[in-house]
């Protein structure tokens, strides 16, 4: 096995220039460490929003070159669909009717928990009366605090970074029912359901295990951009701008998780599944 080198700056790809960057993006030592496979994460420049068990961290909004993590580690089986751990009970029930071991189910269980760790870490800073960064506060719209409710949507013109991991979200929304607002006064959303989520998964690049004396080609574990009910019932799965490894994009109907038959473009199953395990891989590896 010959040793990894560093991807090269120049050949890291840039994802959604619509989309902000995060100096926070590079991956810290993942949690199975194995073999001689090393990651590096495309960059965006934007506001970090605190994992759930944290407050909120503003992150520099200059560009930066992006690094090989200290640690090293594999990229997630494709056909691994486990629920990563969440201390905070954000893995709600999938909607009714879907299988929540199903590729849909195990996608929607992610969408929940991304949103559920944005607006539980704003809720944090809003309680605790820290500062919130301008791109944050524009991103709350008209809620005030000061009414004593708990925030439960946001929506963006530039998305913020969720937690240290390179997902930007746009739009986090939970269905406003008395239950999910007791939850987030509780610092959890145990009883909140997503009503509407838009967000990015930038894409991760690894150098992969050769035989000796065979080159080292930087390989791209590809990202995608989701809507999640923007159009009601409809989640869209869509290739990022740069589509590295060709186009895609998928319509499925949120209350069934049945691929809708018109426009579809690629294996949806396969690109739902890929896009799990990605953001799986993304928060495995966030930092501290």
């Amino acid at each position: 096995m010959t040793s990894t080198n560093t991807v090269p700056a120049s050949m890291e790809s840039t994802e959604q220039s619509s989309e902000p960057a995060a100096d926070d993006s590079t991956t810290a030592e993942p949690t199975n460490p194995a073999t001689d496979t090393e990651q590096v994460s495309d960059t965006q420049t934007g506001t970090n929003t605190e994992a759930a068990d944290g407050g909120t961290d503003t992150a520099d909004t200059s560009p930066d070159t992006p690094q090989i993590p200290d640690g090293v580690g594999e990229p997630t089986d494709a056909d691994n669909t486990s629920t990563p751990d969440d201390n905070d009970g954000n893995n709600a029930p999938v909607a009714p009717g879907i299988d929540p071991s199903s590729s849909f189910g195990q996608f929607q269980n992610r969408i929940q928990q991304l949103t559920a760790r944005t607006l539980i870490a704003l809720n944090r800073s809003l309680s605790q009366g820290e500062f919130l960064t301008e791109q944050q506060d524009q991103c709350l719209g008209a809620y005030d605090p000061a009414i004593g409710d708990p925030l439960l949507s946001i929506e963006c013109e530039q998305a913020l970074a969720t937690g240290t991991v390179p997902i930007y979200m746009r739009i986090a929304s939970f269905e406003n029912t008395q239950n999910c607002r007791a939850s987030l006064l509780d610092a959890n959303a145990e009883a909140c359901t997503v009503d509407v989520a838009a967000l990015s998964v930038n894409t991760v690049w690894i150098l992969p295990e050769v035989m000796p004396g065979q080159p080292q080609r930087p390989q791209p574990i590809v990202g995608a951009t989701i809507e999640y009910n923007v159009e009601p019932n409809v989640v869209v799965l869509e290739n990022l701008e740069q589509n590295l490894s060709g186009r895609f994009y998928c319509e499925f109907d949120a209350t069934t998780g049945e691929p809708i038959t018109s426009d579809q473009i690629g294996d949806c199953d396969s690109q739902l599944t890929k896009i799990t395990n990605l953001i799986d891989q993304h928060l495995s590896n966030q930092l501290p």
